[in-house]
């Protein structure tokens, strides 16, 4: 099973599997011995997947093509394999090992351990956007959008002093 300092590729791999399915309304259950997946799909069926460790191993190796450019790595920004993928960056880095994420209309709501303490954390999609952009470009990668907000708007027009 995923351990601490893993979650982040094969969250990322598991967000590929999921946006290729139109998934919407994820959850997964780490169950020990493998990691029950529910997803919504159109007209509201709900499908589940049971990925225990030779699954998660093939999501691994999928991380690892994604990492050598081998399968398309950059998914856009808002998919459900950098959502995850970031989620996961966020969890290893707190070492949280994870008991269940069920994705929200703002984002996702997760609970787990850390040093054997129960946790219950809730990340926006707003932030993990964010997140993922400082990321990429700190990564290389392209330079972030520009904030059109009428608070950025305003802060730009001030430092112009206009």
């Amino acid at each position: 099973m995923p351990q601490v300092g893993e979650y982040a590729d094969i969250f990322r791999a598991l967000g590929r599997f999921l946006d290729d399915l139109n998934a919407a309304s994820v959850q997964i259950d780490n169950q020990g011995e493998y990691m029950a997946v529910r997803w919504n799909r159109t007209l509201g069926s709900v499908q589940e997947r049971i990925f225990r460790e030779r699954d998660l191993d093939a999501l691994r190796e999928q991380a690892r093509a994604m990492r050598r450019g081998l399968l398309k790595a950059s998914p856009s920004r808002g998919s459900l394999a950098e959502l995850l993928r970031t989620l996961g960056q966020e969890l290893d880095r707190d070492k949280i090992e994870v008991s269940t994420i069920s994705q929200n209309e703002v984002g996702f709501d997760l609970t787990g351990t850390v040093d054997r303490r129960y946790v219950r954390r809730s990340y926006v999609l707003s932030e993990l956007e964010a997140i993922s952009t400082q990321r990429m470009v700190l990564r290389g990668g392209a330079a972030p959008p520009e904030d059109t907000s009428y608070a950025a708007r305003f802060k730009r027009l001030v430092d112009q002093g206009r």
